[in-house]
C-alpha cells in the first residue's frame, strides 16, 4: 500500500534515515519506538507527504488515505460533539470515487501480485464504510464509538466548547476512527484516555480494518 524505497535524509550534518526500504501492507500493525529527537515525528510527516527525502522516494497510491492524531494540540469549537464527529462522514462522496478508480485499477493488475489482494483488502473496507453512511447507520455508529470514547450519551449533544483539552483530544481520536483512513497514525493515542477507554480502543483496534501506526 505504501512504499518506502531506500529513503535517506539529513538535517545539516545529522542523518536521520540512511537507506531506509519498508512496505506498510494493507492490514500491518507497527509500533515506532525511539527516544525524542530520533526523527519519529519527521518520518510521520514524510509518510504524510509533508516532508520530502533527500534521497529515495515514499510512494503512495492516490487511492490510499493517511489519517494522523498528534498527542495534543487538537481543539473543535463550534456545534454539538454529534455534529463535529459527523465531519468524518462528509468524505464519502470522494470514498465512491476511490472506490471506482480501485475497481478500475483492479481490472488492470495481475491477479497473482500481493497488490492486487491488497487493493481488494482495501476495497472492502471501504466497501464497509459507505454501507454505514445512512443516517441511522450513522448515528449508531457515532454513539458506539464516542461512549467508547468515554462520553455518555448525553454528553454527544453537548456543545464541543465545553469540553476541556483532555476530552477534546477523545473528539477528536473518536472522529478519526470514524473516518476510517487506510492508514491510521496514533501518536501515544492513550494518553488522554482512562482504563476503560483504554481496553475499548485496543478491542477496536485489533478489529480495524486498514494499517495501524502508533508511536511511542
Amino acid at each position: 500500500m505504501i512504499f518506502i524505497k531506500d529513503v535517506h535524509l539529513a538535517f545539516g550534518h545529522k542523518k536521520l534515515f540512511t537507506g531506509i526500504a519498508e512496505t506498510i501492507g494493507p492490514k500491518d500493525r507497527i509500533a515506532l519506538v525511539g527516544s525524542n529527537g530520533s526523527g519519529k515525528t519527521t518520518f510521520l510527516r514524510m509518510l504524510m507527504g509533508e516532508v520530502v527525502p533527500d534521497e529515495g522516494e515514499v510512494e503512495k497510491p492516490d487511492y490510499a488515505t493517511v489519517g494522523y492524531l498528534p498527542q495534543d494540540g487538537v481543539t473543535a469549537k463550534d456545534g454539538t460533539l454529534r455534529e463535529e464527529v459527523a465531519k468524518a462522514f462528509s468524505g464519502m462522496t470522494e470514498l465512491k470515487e476511490k472506490l471506482d478508480e480501485a475497481e478500475t485499477k483492479l481490472g488492470e493488475m495481475d491477479p497473482e501480485a500481493e497488490e492486487f489482494y491488497d487493493l481488494i483488502d482495501l476495497m472492502g473496507a471501504w466497501e464497509e464504510q459507505l454501507a454505514s453512511f445512512e443516517p441511522e447507520k450513522m448515528n449508531s455508529r457515532i454513539e458506539r464509538v464516542m461512549t467508547g470514547m468515554g462520553f455518555s450519551l448525553e454528553d454527544i449533544d453537548r456543545r464541543v466548547d465545553e469540553f476541556s483539552g483532555g476530552w477534546q483530544m477523545r473528539i477528536a481520536l473518536g472522529k478519526l476512527l470514524l473516518q476510517g483512513p487506510s492508514l491510521l497514525i496514533l501518536d501515544e493515542p492513550t494518553n488522554h484516555l482512562d482504563v476503560v477507554s483504554q481496553n475499548w480502543l485496543e478491542h477496536y483496534l485489533r478489529k480495524y480494518q486498514g494499517s495501524i501506526l502508533i508511536i511511542s
